[in-house]
């Protein structure tokens, strides 16, 4: 092995460092890039949204897969690309259903205070008006 200056074997301990920490990411890392490559036009900001939100499924979503089905390693990386690759092409979808569903929230959040509070005063009106029994009269 060459004989390195300090510097140059703090610089290689550092890069193995960072390798060590991202080599277990590198599936979910690929499989998010192969399908940025598959959707031109994209923003940076909405790239690496997607990509983070791509990597982040796949480290959860492929530990979970192979702890519940005793996966070995190698096919855990396998399933985790594909998991990111589709977390990637499916985050667009997700915000959308997100949006939808906090609009149709926003515009029925008035029909289900009124329903609460005609409840309510309902509940209060009857502790008023205390109803007759039979009998009574």
């Amino acid at each position: 092995m060459a004989d390195h200056s300090p510097a140059v074997a703090a610089v290689i301990e550092a890069g193995m460092g960072v390798w060590r920490k991202l080599e277990p990411f590198l599936p979910g890392i690929l499989g998010a890039a192969v399908a940025q490559m598959m959707r031109p036009g994209l923003g940076m900001r909405q790239r690496f949204v997607q990509w983070t939100v791509g990597v982040i499924v796949f480290h959860y979503g492929s530990k979970a897969l192979a702890a519940l089905f005793h996966w070995p390693e190698a096919v855990a990386d396998v399933v985790g690309f594909f998991i990111a690759f589709l977390a990637f092409e499916g985050l667009h979808a997700w915000q959308k259903a997100a949006i939808e569903a906090g609009v149709s929230a926003i515009r029925d959040a008035g029909a289900v205070w009124r329903h609460l509070l005609q409840g309510w005063a309902a509940k209060a009106g009857a502790g008023q008006h205390p109803q007759k029994t039979e009998g009574e009269g």
